[in-house]
């Protein structure tokens, strides 16, 4: 069962629909794991892998959490591919909560999912395709599990194009913990609360794309790619065409306006411009 919920339709021209490349997922929280801490990170979520899930680690039963799945250009999902519960064996599906209803969502529209509670995949047709570059999944409600952790899990939300997984078994082995960069992976956003002018995109194939998109017309924009590496201590940054830079890159939790959680990543570096080198948000 499918009900999807239009709030704004958002028309982009066929030829803006590029068959972007993965970008990044990125989760509200994740189960901690001592001696594994990729265990259930949300990359897992992705990846088309029965033996591999993400599973929120939030207090409660996991409902209002969720993961931002970001690609590298615009695309149009008009169908998902859902693996339910933590689905590596019988034993951890029943244990752990399953999604009873999420929503999957961009920033103009939303469609309603209801699962069942099966370890199987289940495919959803989109009735109305989300088009963008950012998609966000969230659980509604839950199956409980029986187990003690209270965490619930989705093995896998596989987002699909015209017939084509643009996640899925593709990224399988190319979605490591990446030595702590997955902390970083996402977009990450600059400026008043709600109103940023400024854009970073940190990819899990260890790209980066900054915009500043200034409210004033008279006022130019810019645009800057290129790579990065973090070893879960030290950020290195190369702008194309220049040299590597090296930055600290400090990751705080921190509270916002509504109530909900949010990160705070500051960039600091000698050598690196007021373009990357500032306080951002993961949360417009």
């Amino acid at each position: 069962m499918l009900t999807a919920i239009l709030l704004v339709s958002l028309l982009l021209p066929a030829s803006a629909l590029a068959k972007g490349a993965f970008g990044y997922a990125r989760a509200s929280s994740q189960l901690e794991h001592d001696s594994r801490p990729a265990r259930y990170q949300p990359l897992n979520m992705v990846d088309g892998r029965a033996a591999t899930s993400w599973c929120e680690g939030a207090r409660g039963d996991g409902v209002g959490q969720r993961i931002v799945v970001g690609f590298q250009a615009p695309v149009s999902i008009d169908e998902v591919r859902v693996t339910n519960g933590e689905a590596s064996s019988r034993q951890a599906f029943k244990a752990n909560n399953r999604v009873r209803v999420l929503t999957l969502s961009n920033e103009l529209a939303r469609h309603t999912v209801t699962l069942s509670d099966t370890q199987r995949p289940q495919e959803i047709k989109l009735g109305k395709p989300l088009e963008g570059e950012r998609f966000v999944v969230e659980i509604q409600e839950v199956f409980r599990g029986e187990g003690e952790a209270n965490a619930t899990c989705l093995t896998d939300v596989v987002f699909v194009s015209g017939g084509k997984p643009l996640s899925g078994p593709s990224l399988a082995g190319k979605l490591g913990d990446r030595n702590g960069a997955v902390a970083l992976m996402g977009s990450w956003y600059s400026g008043l609360e709600g109103a940023p002018e400024r854009f970073l995109d940190l990819y899990f194939d260890k790209t980066f794309r900054y915009r500043y998109q200034p409210f004033d017309p008279e006022e130019p924009g810019e645009e800057i790619r290129g790579e990065f590496a973090f070893d879960g201590k030290q950020l290195r940054l190369k702008p194309s065409g220049k040299e590597w830079v090296e930055a600290s890159a400090a990751l705080k939790a921190e509270e916002s306006k509504d109530g909900l959680p949010r990160a705070r990543l500051v960039i600091a570096a000698e050598r690196l411009d007021g373009s990357l080198a500032r306080s951002w948000s993961d949360r417009p």
